[in-house]
């Protein structure tokens, strides 16, 4: 006689299948409303950086202010291309590669390309004896930047510029790529990526749970839940979770009020704090030594963003004498009139300085920096904000 289900197996298939078409119906209204699908388009490809972008790849992604799609291109090695540069072009170049490593604020997602910094700053040097390159990544840390650089072989970069972000040193600690008990060098971890990781982040409720659980971390640590960019928060913590493998731990330990650039700047860090700090110089300054057995040098450019600067003077700023940009001298009042309204990254107009800073600060050294074109192309890119923003 067959067994009939008993009443707990019918309710747990009913609970079920009431969670999986209650999934399903969030996840159509969430697509229909759009507000992760930047988040979900952020087409990553697996590397030894945990993630990277791929070759010869278009995509767009909202401007935080202005609502329209902004178009990415990436060529053939997978850099954001703002000169129609691909691996012959580089191959061939007779002049000098200068490559900008870094986060977000490097990739520049957000703004059109005709903005960014680096587009800029190639726009005011002489293009047949400098070409600037864009390997900046949103989410690397220091040891993925590192990881960036050691897989270009392209070309010697003959200039290497490292943008610092506070968040570096923590990213170091949820990252942990490499082993740093060997006191004579650094080895890589093994990975093995899961199999659900390519599903989960092209859901939209995967964002949508992920951002209430920052927002409930939020009202549980007495921070201001109403006021934080939590949807960013979503990004960052996702791209944390999808880079988890089976042969590491979770990795994810921070609480967004208590990182470790605040601890190592408080005056009493903890030890935890004091060994990946002391990790962090030991990476930057094997990094130096790559680049410099390379026939490069490695400058490193500090984001004013959140007490940027001083986190970077307490890290390397010492061991890195003349080798250090500070970005905040060049920022006249606050920092933050720079950035999105809606969105923690700088916008149009702190692009346009960060170019005429950088490329003052490097004019001789590192390239030849053409003050009267920068300042013709500054009239036009001032006027070019204004005409975008009154659209608003």
């Amino acid at each position: 006689m067959k067994k009939r289900p008993t009443k707990l197996t019918t309710n747990l298939a009913l609970l079920c299948l009431a969670l999986l078409v209650g999934g399903v119906i969030v996840e159509v209204v969430l697509r229909v409303d759009g507000r992760y699908d930047d988040l979900t388009a952020d087409n990553f490809v697996p590397s030894a950086a945990i993630w990277d972008r791929a070759p010869n790849d278009r995509q767009s992604q909202r401007h935080p202010d202005l609502g329209y799609r902004v178009p990415l291109i990436y060529n053939d090695i997978g850099l954001r291309n703002h000169a129609g540069v691909g691996t012959s072009h580089i191959e061939a170049f007779k002049g000098r590669i200068v490559g900008f490593f870094g986060d977000s604020f490097t990739e520049n997602r957000r703004v059109d390309d005709t903005f960014t910094f680096t587009s800029l700053l190639q726009k005011s040097v002489d293009p047949d004896r400098t070409l600037i390159l864009n390997f900046g990544v949103d989410g690397y840390g220091l040891d993925q930047s590192y990881l960036k650089y050691t897989s270009f072989t392209q070309r010697t970069v003959d200039h290497v510029f490292y943008v610092f972000f506070r968040n570096d040193l923590q990213n170091l600690y949820e990252t942990q790529l490499f082993d740093f008990s060997d006191a004579d060098r650094i080895n890589p971890r093994p990975r093995e990526t899961a199999w659900y990781v390519a599903i989960l982040q092209r859901l939209h409720i995967t964002y949508l749970l992920i951002e209430s659980y920052a927002r409930l971390q939020a009202l549980r640590h007495g921070s201001d839940a109403a006021g934080g960019d939590f949807v960013q928060d979503a990004a960052n913590v996702g791209q944390r979770l999808f880079s988890r493998d089976r042969a590491r731990d979770n990795r994810y330990h921070a609480r967004p009020e208590v990182g470790m650039a605040g601890n190592l700047l408080s005056g009493a860090p903890s030890e935890r704090t004091v060994q990946w700090a002391a990790n962090f110089r030991r990476l930057l300054e094997i990094w130096r030594k790559r680049v410099e057995d390379d026939g490069g040098e490695l400058i490193v450019v500090v984001l004013p963003h959140e007490n940027g600067s001083a986190v970077a003077r307490a890290l390397f700023a010492s061991s890195f004498k003349g080798r250090v940009m500070f970005l905040e001298d060049h920022f006249a009042g606050d920092f933050n009139g720079y950035l999105f309204a809606n969105n923690p990254h700088w916008n149009e107009a702190g692009n346009l300085i960060a170019a005429g800073a950088i490329g003052r600060w490097g004019d001789g050294d590192y390239w030849r920096f053409d003050e009267s074109r920068f300042t013709s192309l500054e009239a036009e890119i001032r006027t070019r904000i204004r005409s975008l923003y009154s659209k608003k």
